[in-house]
């Protein structure tokens, strides 16, 4: 049986329905504008960095811990000097006085380990941090400096040296005579001046002299030109003593007025030198008759006798110089 030809022309394909898409696509649909219907949520959407591929996240580094600067160097320690002298004053200045005697002795210590230097005076290095500096012999004024090593700057403390001004004394007692004979004297302890600063290492005496007279002490005693002799070198402390006038028995007449005097030159010199010293002082030693009642007045550096002699027959004799410059 054969199927009816077709009639090629008006065959058509056989008609289908629609094609319509499904609702949640639907809604998406592009419109003629290019716009979707709907807009979509990107906020859940991850989001990559340049160069950052979809995949597993990538381990992130392990992070340094943050650098600590080290701590800073603590400051060098500044440099101070301690000093303190030997020896004490007779006015009871404290140890740690700037001013000094002669040749005095100063112990010093630095804060630091240190190199020590002088402008005058001299030094004795008894440690990394301590020396002793010895006065000069004259007057100056001195600076002692510690130099640390390092960054840490110098140090230093100043020093006035003062010699003895003058010798002062203080009479103890006076002299006695024969009640008949002339004489005036006293015994005088010593002291130096200023009192502030110590002489314990100094020597002191009293220098050769030539003597002026006039009246009794000329024409009975013959003294013009008597010589008083040097005395010897003694380091000067409490017990220095010095005797004054005429030594005993005493002098005898006639008596009349009369003057007689030494200027004595006072030298100072450091204790294991040698040779005449300084001279500090010129006191003058001075003896008056005032009559011829025999009355005598001894003065030396502020202090004085004064004696008159007695009834009773004279001697014979007249006495001579003594060695510490008494008179007869």
């Amino acid at each position: 049986m054969f199927a009816p030809k077709l009639d090629r022309k008006r065959a058509r394909a056989p008609t289908r329905a629609p094609f319509r898409l499904p609702q949640r696509l639907a809604e998406q649909a592009v419109t003629p504008h290019g716009e979707t219907r709907a807009r979509r949520d990107f906020s859940a959407v991850p989001t990559f960095a340049r160069g950052q591929t979809d995949g597993p996240a990538p381990q992130s580094q392990p992070q340094l811990a943050p650098q600590v600067p080290p701590p800073a160097p603590s400051p060098a320690a500044a440099c101070s000097i301690r000093a303190m002298t030997a020896e004490s004053t007779p006015d009871g200045s404290p140890k740690t006085r700037t001013r000094v005697g002669v040749n005095e002795e100063v112990a010093m210590a630095a804060s630091v380990p240190t190199q020590w230097t002088a402008s005058s005076g001299s030094l004795f290095v008894t440690g990394d941090r301590s020396v002793t500096w010895t006065a000069p012999d004259e007057r100056a004024e001195s600076t002692i400096t510690a130099t640390p090593a390092g960054a840490v700057g110098p140090c230093s403390v100043s020093f006035s040296t003062v010699p003895p001004s003058l010798r002062v004394l203080k009479k103890i007692n006076d002299l006695t005579y024969a009640s008949n004979l002339a004489g005036a004297g006293f015994l005088a302890t010593v002291e130096l001046w200023p009192l502030d600063v110590s002489f314990a290492r100094i020597q002191v005496r009293e220098e050769q002299a030539e003597a002026l007279a006039a009246g009794y002490y000329d024409e009975v005693l013959n003294e013009r030109g008597a010589i008083h002799r040097a005395t010897p070198w003694e380091v000067p402390s409490p017990t220095l003593r010095d005797t004054v006038g005429t030594i005993a028995p005493g002098t005898a007449g006639p008596f009349m007025w009369g003057v007689f005097e030494w200027r004595i030159p006072q030298h100072y010199r450091r204790i294991g030198d040698s040779g005449p010293g300084f001279r500090f002082d010129t006191p003058l030693l001075r003896m008056v008759m005032h009559g011829s009642d025999g009355a005598v007045t001894a003065t030396k550096e502020d202090e004085r006798a004064d004696r008159k002699p007695g009834p009773g027959r004279r001697a014979p004799a007249v006495g001579a110089p003594a060695p510490d410059g008494s008179l007869p």
